[in-house]
């Protein structure tokens, strides 16, 4: 993999979870782009955010390999994931890009699991189902409640800003 890269990639962008994965990482001045299959809420979002962006169908293989081109990261907030996760993960091991998405769906870590062997040979992790912890950061608060009692303290908990740190991928200088 290309430690040149640093940047991230949240394809989905528009969608509910994909619009405050978006300001959290604005608000954390990470250095991103965003991604969608829908111009105007793309091109919208990006110019609200300050921010490069990219609008293109999962299916469109090319458009994956430029907007992958300087990432190291990509959060696949574009559901249902049975249509977007196949050709992300395809695109994040010929990119050499890790991947990780916000899915709930079983079938979506059976694929990142048959994938397994081809991710470590490219470098990278596959990650489905980080939507939790994605989320929990996302909101900001150091606890959210569970059944009526607060849970998870952020010290036990990785956050959006430290999973990503992981990959090289650190808060900008303030400008």
């Amino acid at each position: 993999m290309d430690n040149k890269k640093n940047k991230l990639l949240i394809y989905g962008a528009t969608g509910y979870t994909g619009k405050i994965i978006a300001a959290r990482a604005k608000e954390l001045n990470i250095d991103f782009e965003i991604a969608g299959r829908e111009p105007y809420k793309t091109r919208k979002l990006a110019e609200e955010l300050a921010v490069g962006y990219h609008t293109f169908d999962v299916d469109t293989e090319y458009a994956w390999e430029k907007a992958l081109q300087d990432k190291t990261v990509l959060i696949n907030a574009a559901g249902p994931f049975q249509f977007t996760a196949r050709q992300a993960m395809k695109a994040c091991l010929k990119a050499g890009v890790h991947y990780l998405d916000i899915s709930a769906e079983l079938d979506t870590y059976r694929l990142g699991r048959s994938l397994d062997r081809e991710a470590r040979d490219a470098g990278i992790q596959l990650i489905s189902g980080a939507g939790l912890f994605v989320s929990y950061d996302a909101f900001g608060g150091a606890s959210f409640k569970i059944g009526g009692r607060t849970s998870i303290p952020e010290s036990r908990f990785p956050t959006l800003r430290r999973f990503l740190q992981r990959f090289g991928i650190k808060q900008q200088e303030h400008r």
